[in-house]
């Protein structure tokens, strides 16, 4: 059996994150996922349900300690132009206590929604922006090998 040693179990203090080439350091948290849409069926003589897989969709939320405009600077001309806005997400982890680098990136990627404006007293700010993607838009950059 593999032994795991704690030391490589990497630390999300590492993370980076970039849009468009653009470093984002005060990124605080960053998660994105697959989901496939799957029918399921099932077969004369056979009592298990299996699934078909249809399709599959990316979304994810970044969410950032405010610390200036960009995020709503960006999209409002492309909202006010109606033109769609898309960017490049290159998210990574380098912790250096691990077995290496992950880097994943996204292309055309989406924003749904984002905080336009958001505070409350005696709190630090903090902004949410969800996203989209199309999972084909994804590639691995660097992985880690166990």
């Amino acid at each position: 059996m593999a032994k795991v040693n704690a030391k490589n179990v990497m630390n999300g203090t590492y993370g980076t994150l970039r849009i468009d080439g653009i470093e984002y350091a005060n990124i605080s948290t960053f998660e994105s996922k697959i989901t496939n849409n799957r029918e399921e069926m099932q077969f004369s003589g056979n009592m298990g349900i299996d699934s078909k897989l249809l399709s599959s969709s990316g979304s994810g939320t970044m969410t950032f300690r405010k610390v200036d405009s960009r995020v709503v600077a960006r999209q409002i001309p492309s909202i006010i132009s109606g033109k769609d806005f898309k960017t490049v997400i290159i998210v990574s982890i380098d912790d250096p206590d691990g077995k290496g680098k992950e880097t994943i990136s996204i292309t055309d990627v989406w924003f749904n929604d984002f905080d336009l404006f958001k505070f409350e007293m005696g709190s630090t700010v903090e902004e949410t922006v969800s996203f989209g993607f199309n999972p084909t838009n994804v590639v691995p950059v660097d992985v880690v090998v166990a």
